[in-house]
């Protein structure tokens, strides 16, 4: 039995110890049939509206001991 979890080509390589290149790491999972290679979805930025409110939450949660 195996998991579904996602893991990293790079997360793979320091795992396993190998002084390898990803390129290799990537080789082998392609040629295995019991493994599958697929490219992980990047998030999208956050937008300007989100990054200020993130900001103006930590301002509020900021506590000043002086």
């Amino acid at each position: 039995m195996g998991s579904n979890k996602a893991i990293s080509i790079s997360k793979i390589k320091a795992d396993s110890e190998l002084l390898v290149l990803n390129s290799t790491v990537l080789r082998v999972i392609k040629e295995n049939n019991n493994l599958v290679y697929k490219k992980i979805r990047q998030s999208t930025n956050l937008k300007e509206v989100h990054k200020l409110k993130r900001f103006d939450f930590a301002l509020d949660k900021i506590l000043w001991t002086r």
